[in-house]
């Protein structure tokens, strides 16, 4: 994951023994069921100890099993824009941040290639071994 991340130019710190992106607008989730890639546009996560605190900004990246990408939810993020009066640098910072994450998605870049899968496979055998 170290690489990965290293490629997208990421400070990371590691809990657990999982690398996490630090001070990121963005989390992702990697699924073997439709959205095979979920990104979470988010105010940047606060680690407390091992436990992480996030706030969703509602803005979603997602690619489809059939590799299909699309932003999901604008009108959420609209919602929360204007309910929460969102700072306009915070709401110009998410919005850039899920632009960029879509091109990455899109393209494949990693970890949103190869990388993700084998995340998921990884954490697959070491939660539920005979899961695979």
């Amino acid at each position: 994951m170290s690489e990965a991340l290293a490629q997208i130019d990421l400070p990371v710190i590691e809990v657990r023994g999982f690398k996490w992106p630090r001070r990121s607008f963005w989390t992702a989730c990697f699924n073997s069921f439709d959205p095979v890639v979920d990104v979470d546009i988010i105010l940047p996560a606060h680690w407390f100890d091992q436990v992480v605190e996030e706030v969703d900004l509602e803005l979603d990246i997602v690619r489809s099993a059939d590799s299909t990408v699309y932003v999901r939810d604008r009108d959420e993020f609209d919602r929360v824009r204007s309910d929460w009066n969102m700072p306009s640098d915070i709401a110009s910072e998410a919005e850039a941040t899920c632009e960029r994450l879509r091109l990455l998605v899109e393209t494949g870049a990693e970890p949103f290639g190869d990388v993700g899968a084998l995340w998921l496979s990884r954490f697959l055998a070491q939660t539920n071994p005979n899961r695979l």
